[in-house]
This record gives structure tokens, C-alpha cells and sequence, in this order.
């Protein structure tokens, strides 16, 4: 649509306030289209508004979750700046799932590989404690049942 092409234009001219204004009338005009949001997550994460850009990113890849892929990147440098590491690797994660030829792959591996979610550590807990638990069952003097 015109009015999503003119909000690129002016995010292009670098002003992202005016893209804003038609942007969001764009979204309301048709809430299904998901590059309207996607340019509008752009907008307001070069206005600093990351919560605003975080939710209009996040509606653009529920929209269009493989046509909007571009939006996790973003997604991940809002989270890496605000300090929200893990957050940042999970984006890059399912960036890479649907696009693994990109170019920055093993830079976007690398970031995710030195941010382990949570869900790693937990999982790598629960691996040394039955590591643990199994030398100790096999200890030089240990019964079995014991």
C-alpha cells in the first residue's frame, strides 16, 4: 500500500517520527499486513522506543513469521541494548532457523553460544548433577541401593 511506501520513504530520509504518523494510521487501516509493522517496530527503535518497537516487531512476526524474519534481528539488538543478553540470543536462534545461509551466520552463532538461555543452564545443571550422581554410584565401595 502507499501510505506503508511513504513511511519507508521517511524512514529512509531519516525522520522517524513523520514515518510514525502514517505508519501507525497504516496499521489501523489494515491490521493484517505485517510490513506495516515491521517498518513501524523501525521507526520507533530509531525514536528510542523500545517497548513500542518490541510490540509492533513482535505483531509483524506473528503476522508473517517467515516473510518478517529481518524483524528478529531487530528484535535482538532492542533486547542486546538493554542489557536482556539471553533474550537477544533467542532472536538471533530463530533468526538463523529460517534464514541459515545469512551471511553474519557464524557471528549471529557466536553471540548465541556466548548468551546461553536459560533454559542451557538449567539443562546443564541437570547433565553435571546426573554426571555427578552416576560417578558417585560408581564409586570403589558403594552398593548398589545404597
Amino acid at each position: 500500500p502507499a501510505i506503508v511506501n511513504l513511511g519507508q520513504i521517511l524512514l529512509v530520509q531519516s525522520l522517524p517520527d513523520k514515518a510514525v504518523e502514517f505508519l501507525e494510521l497504516a496499521t489501523q487501516l489494515d491490521p493484517t499486513y505485517p510490513r506495516a509493522f515491521q517498518l513501524l517496530g523501525e521507526a520507533y527503535a530509531l525514536l528510542k522506543k523500545p517497548d513500542a518497537a518490541t510490540s509492533a516487531l513482535n505483531e509483524a512476526l506473528r503476522l508473517d513469521p517467515d516473510g518478517m524474519a529481518q524483524s528478529h534481528l531487530l528484535l535482538a539488538a532492542l533486547y542486546d541494548a538493554k542489557g536482556e543478553k539471553q533474550r537477544a540470543a533467542a532472536e538471533y536462534e530463530a533468526f538463523l532457523k529460517k534464514k541459515p545461509g545469512h551471511p553474519d551466520k557464524k557471528k549471529f552463532e557466536k553471540y548465541v553460544k556466548d548468551n546461553p538461555g536459560q533454559w542451557h543452564g538449567r539443562m546443564s545443571g541437570l547433565v553435571f548433577e546426573a554426571l555427578r550422581c552416576k560417578e558417585a554410584a560408581a564409586a570403589p565401595g558403594v552398593k548398589k541401593g545404597e
